[in-house]
């Protein structure tokens, strides 16, 4: 979880639009160098915004 991902572009739409978004849930996942700082923006919103570990697709117990 990197912001040069879209976080910031994705977290900044959310915060613009949250009141027409309301009953919007929103499930990020990731890990990396900006997890913490997209975790503390995320939670500033007045939405249902879940930063979830991120998982690794070759993982066997990913496809389960």
């Amino acid at each position: 979880m990197v912001w040069n991902k879209g976080y910031k572009e994705l977290l900044k739409l959310l915060r613009d639009h949250q009141k027409e978004l309301a009953s919007l849930e929103v499930d990020l996942y990731g890990t990396g160098e900006d997890s913490d700082q997209v975790m503390e923006a995320a939670k500033k919103l007045e939405l249902a915004v879940r930063v979830n570990v991120g998982r690794d697709h070759a993982d066997p117990l990913f496809h389960e």
